[in-house]
């Protein structure tokens, strides 16, 4: 009986456990795991859609970046606003044809220009050999101020563009030249700047003209010129001259 009943026990063990491989066996495994599939594809999908609202994220992300472009451009528009804040370049102003003449004129440069009382004898300088006997003037500087050294004569001359050109002259004493004189007793006073034809009239304020006959640029010692008046500039050198024209009541000099 007893070994009956044990043999019943193990039979029935047997049964349920064959029915439980069967059961296991005989479920469809593919649709578990399509099923598992689904799941994963609807996670996936959930997934994608969780991708979908990343890509949402995403661009809100880039229309975060967007709105970086457009704080960018925000920033390009107040470039352009500094642009249009920049204050404009001045118009210059061009250089006439007399402007030219007068900023050609170098350092060293000699002018056959010459002072008639109150104005130039040309209106623009005229650079001309320094050994000529029309060489009235050599260049010793130029200025874009007011400022020249103790020269002799300064020639102003405004720009159109608003700048200046001056030119600082020193006398250059050329045998030939005249100039206007005037005396003071028995003493011959010569007016260095005032450069004039030899045969020319008398302005009201001179007596002669006196004509170079000699120059020393390094200076000579009295009683260098004989029977000539020698006359010596304060800028150096020294010339001989004598009185070609002197008015009526004039002594002789």
């Amino acid at each position: 009986m007893v070994i009956l009943l044990a043999i019943g026990v193990g039979w029935l063990v047997q049964h349920d456990k064959n029915d439980t491989s069967d059961t296991v066996d005989n479920e469809p495994a593919a649709t578990a795991s399509a099923t598992t599939d689904t799941d994963t594809d609807a996670s996936g999908t959930g997934g994608d859609t969780v991708g979908q609202y990343g890509d949402t994220v995403g661009q809100y992300g880039d229309g975060g970046n967007t709105g970086d472009s457009t704080l960018d451009d925000h920033g390009d528009g107040g470039s352009t606003d500094d642009a249009y804040d920049e204050p404009a370049e001045p118009e210059t102003t061009p250089l006439s044809a007399e402007d030219e003449e007068f900023a050609a004129v170098d350092v060293d440069d000699c002018l056959g220009d010459h002072r008639d009382d109150d104005d130039w004898s040309s209106t623009t300088p005229t650079v001309a050999s320094c050994s000529a006997p029309g060489s009235y003037y050599r260049v010793s500087s130029v200025s874009e101020d007011l400022g020249c050294e103790s020269e002799d004569m300064v020639w102003w001359h405004d720009n159109d563009d608003g700048t200046e050109t001056n030119l600082c002259l020193n006398r250059n004493y050329r045998v030939g030249q005249c100039m206007f004189a005037v005396h003071e007793g028995d003493v011959l006073s010569i007016y260095w700047n005032a450069v004039t034809d030899c045969e020319a009239s008398f302005p009201d304020k001179y007596e002669y003209i006196v004509r170079v006959t000699a120059v020393s640029p390094d200076g000579a010692p009295e009683g260098n010129c004989g029977t000539d008046e020698q006359w010596s500039p304060e800028n150096g050198g020294a010339f001989c001259g004598r009185v070609v024209w002197k008015r009526n009541d004039m002594p002789d000099l």
